[in-house]
């Protein structure tokens, strides 16, 4: 593994929170979908859905669905 990538993960950890949890942290604004990389697929799909749901309520603002899209990353290249 190339040096660079082993100093990253070095201030990287990987956990499960309930998405509930997740919510109540973007509506706080302590984080947003730039913040987070989804490691599968059906995660990247699930915090989507989230944001686009706040983004509806009028909590969460981006200007549209592809930069709801494009701003959540996932470490699967397959993931879209």
């Amino acid at each position: 593994m190339p040096v660079i990538a082993k100093e990253r993960e070095k201030n990287m950890v990987q956990l499960e929170i309930n998405l509930d949890k997740l919510e109540a942290l973007f509506q706080k604004g302590e984080l947003c979908a730039a913040d987070v990389r989804c490691l599968n697929c059906v995660s990247k799909a699930c915090i989507r859905n989230m944001c686009l749901n706040l983004s509806a309520r009028g909590v969460y603002t981006l200007p549209s669905y592809e930069a709801i899209a494009s701003s959540i990353r996932c470490v699967l290249s397959e993931c879209k």
